[in-house]
């Protein structure tokens, strides 16, 4: 699976394309760096054991700096802190990082990802400051996530900063712990548009409002726990990758409030499809892909755990593929828990007996004495 992501907002010295642009976007993946003018889909391309003199240097302004093709290319944006990410990237892919890295704060898709992370499950968009006491520990929260026990030989960890890693945006980064006491930085600009173009559609979906919406709106509660899990992938099934978000909340009628509204027979069909909306917008940094429906279908889903499990698949479009990939999206609660499970995969056919035993084997953990069979 090949997915390009695009960080947006840099000037380029030389200017380039016939309109003789400053404005592009980047990205990179294991051998190529890349360039687009207007996000138009025919980049600029570098092999990057070409690019001489290749190095970030950073002050409290972002430079790039590469010599290709006999000409020395500067690449820069106004804010070296909004670029975290994609200079971890960078340096990942052998670049020369001149400056330390200073700060917490990140842009681009890593800065939705708090917000995400801190609404999946009825967490509210905004800082919470309630806090609360329970014997639970990080630890065992996260023990509920999928485990590379639980995937196929051959499947590897992906990096949060792996060019390739698509489900970081939906669960975050691997082990990153949230609390009741966390504060959630508000998204702003492009990150909060598509934020809530995605799930203004859940809304209208489900048939409720923000004011009373549990899952992303103003009524749902925070988890006093919630631990994100590893992304695994693999190059069979055309590409797939699976990952999993558990959250402990403090109290059972917290969860079966939530029930309540996860109840409706239109949830499963509702979250596959601001799960695929969620995606899209940020992987394209684009609000239009945020926007509207994707076509959704059931995911025919067995398990011999007790507790609910709502499971659907949506197909979803990526940057720089030529074909539709399908999201599978899980929700499941019992007692003090709810979590989270995605499936991506080139081949839904063929993918879903594995992700079928992905998921269940999260939810034996999160339910070890429940063994009624259940369906989806």
């Amino acid at each position: 699976m090949t997915i390009v992501r695009r960080f947006h907002g840099f000037s380029v010295d030389p200017p380039v394309g016939e309109d003789r642009s400053r404005t592009v976007s980047l990205g990179v993946d294991d051998d190529t760096l890349y360039e687009w003018v207007d996000d138009h889909d025919d980049p600029r391309s570098w092999p990057l054991r070409d690019l001489r003199n290749w190095r970030v240097e950073r002050t409290r302004s972002w430079r790039m700096i590469a010599d290709a093709d006999g000409v020395s290319i500067r690449w820069s944006a106004p804010h070296s802190m909004d670029c975290d990410e994609f200079t971890d990237i960078l340096r990942d892919h052998g670049a020369d990082v001149v400056r330390p890295r200073r700060g917490l704060r990140r842009l681009t898709v890593a800065a939705a990802l708090l917000l995400i992370l801190a609404s999946l499950g009825g967490l509210l968009t905004y800082a919470l400051t309630r806090t609360t006491t329970t014997v639970v520990t990080s630890a065992d929260v996260g023990a509920i996530n999928l485990r590379a026990q639980d995937v196929p030989d051959g499947w590897v960890e992906l990096g949060t900063t792996d060019a390739n890693n698509a489900l970081t945006i939906l669960v975050g980064k691997a082990n990153d712990v949230t609390t009741s006491s966390t504060t959630v930085p508000a998204a702003t600009g492009v990150n909060k548009t598509i934020w809530d173009t995605a799930t203004a559609r859940f809304q209208t979906c489900m048939g409720t409002t923000a004011a009373k919406d549990r899952m992303f709106g103003a009524a749902g509660e925070q988890p006093a726990l919630q631990v994100s899990g590893a992304v695994y992938g693999a190059n069979s099934f055309g590409g797939v990758q699976m990952a999993s978000l558990t959250q402990y909340y403090a109290s059972t009628d917290m969860v079966g409030r939530d029930l309540r509204e996860y109840s409706r027979a239109s949830f499963a069909h509702c979250w596959a499809l601001v799960n695929a909306l969620i995606l899209q917008g940020y992987l394209f940094f684009d609000p239009t892909y945020a926007r509207g429906s994707v076509p959704v279908t059931a995911w025919d889903f067995t398990t011999t755990t007790r507790g609910f499990v709502r499971t659907a698949v949506a197909e979803v479009t990526l940057p720089g593929s030529s074909h539709s990939y399908a999201l599978a999206s899980a929700f499941a609660a019992r007692g003090h828990y709810e979590m989270t499970f995605f499936a991506l995969a080139g081949n839904w056919h063929d993918a879903q007996a594995t992700a079928d035993a992905g998921l269940n084997a999260v939810l034996a953990r999160m339910a070890p004495d429940a063994t009624a069979p259940s369906r989806a």
